[in-house]
């Protein structure tokens, strides 16, 4: 692995462990996903042209840990064929993925076939697999600086979030070579319900919202107080 990096520095506070899954969506609907276990994943490519047809704007693959983590990329439909071609990497790495200690950034380059660019773009909270219908909330987006909602705020402005009925995981996302992302879940189970660990998503936030290693850094990014 490269050294440095975002999807390196949040990939230093966790390791999943277990098999993972592949998930297939078209139009960011994982409610919907397509999935496959590791002895079914050589399938992949199926399940990605099964989404292209399904889809109007876009197809997108993860790497999911249940209620742990997930890695993922998304092509526009009209790059189709390399999404194909990801989800037959993505198969191959499932293949040979370790039980334990597995990192999340090895499954994101496996999507993508090489390192993400450098820059984060945006730092948000959402339910797995519910992404879109319980709605994320952004935390941070490069740019602008009044768009996150500060940390402290959360139980008050998001209690859906803040103890939700799906796990919670803090999405740290880029945009080069492709949108792409790392996702770590950041709740646990408290009765029927998930409740978010706000220390946990300090300590993720400060992550991925550092300066590059070999630049300078002066102080490095806090959460929103």
């Amino acid at each position: 692995m490269v050294d440095g990096g975002w999807w390196l520095s949040v990939d230093a506070e966790v390791r999943v462990s277990g098999q993972p899954v592949l998930q297939v969506a078209a139009d960011s609907a994982w409610e919907v996903a397509l999935v496959a276990d590791g002895k079914d994943a050589r399938g992949a490519p199926d399940l990605v042209a099964r989404a292209v047809a399904a889809g109007r704007r876009d197809v997108a693959i993860e790497v999911l840990w249940p209620r742990q983590g997930f890695a993922g990329a998304r092509w526009l439909l009209e790059d189709a064929a390399e999404a194909a071609a990801a989800a037959e990497r993505v198969a191959s790495f499932m293949t040979h993925a370790a039980v334990s200690g597995q990192p999340l950034a090895d499954a994101l380059v496996a999507v993508l076939a090489a390192p993400p660019g450098r820059d984060v773009d945006r730092v948000e909270l959402g339910a797995v697999n519910a992404w879109a219908s319980v709605g994320a909330q952004v935390l941070w987006q490069r740019g602008r600086p009044d768009a996150g909602l500060p940390l402290a705020d959360l139980p008050g402005r998001r209690p859906d979030l803040f103890e939700c009925q799906h796990p919670v995981a803090l999405e740290v996302a880029a945009s080069e070579p492709r949108v792409c992302w790392v996702g770590v879940v950041v709740s646990t189970p408290h009765g029927q319900l998930h409740r978010t660990d706000l220390t946990r998503v300090g300590q993720l936030y400060d992550r991925a919202t550092a300066a590059p290693a070999e630049e300078p850094t002066g102080t490095p990014a806090g959460p929103p107080p």
